[in-house]
């Protein structure tokens, strides 16, 4: 696995300080896994409320769920880790376990901040969330 490293801290998520665990964990997963294994899905979200189509967040969501009932670890990334995985990380959280607050998206928010404080939600994962916040988490939902 080709490793690229960057002196830049800049926005790019690079100098978040957990880059060496995860590449730790890759060069575990290599000898011990064939890359034909790994179950994946591959969203292509664009950060855009108008290109961020609910199906494809469904679909996410399922994978998660799946992956989790069955006892496996799952990895959610994006490019940057600040917006579009960490907000399907907070979304599985709060509409499928009982792991943060699912009264609002603010009180989710907060919640999931004490998790993982890199969590910056750009304009398009925010609008989503928004948009579709009462279509995931209803008053009466059944959570893990």
């Amino acid at each position: 696995m080709a490793r690229v490293t960057s002196k830049n801290s800049a926005p790019n998520g690079s100098a978040l300080g957990f880059e060496a665990t995860l590449w730790s964990a890759a060069e575990k997963l290599k000898g011990n896994m064939d890359a034909g294994e790994y179950k994946h899905v591959v969203l292509g979200l664009m950060d855009d409320p108008d290109y961020i189509r609910k199906e494809i967040i469904d679909e996410a969501l399922t994978f998660i769920e799946n992956g989790m009932r069955a006892g496996e670890k799952v990895l959610v990334h994006c490019n940057q880790g600040e917006s579009r995985s960490p907000s399907i990380g907070l979304l599985y959280l709060a509409a499928r376990t009982n792991g943060i607050s699912s009264v609002s998206l603010p009180a989710a928010e907060t919640d999931f901040r004490r998790i993982y404080p890199h969590y910056n939600p750009k304009a398009g994962m925010r609008g989503f969330l928004l948009r579709h916040w009462n279509d995931y988490v209803p008053s009466s939902s059944t959570k893990l």
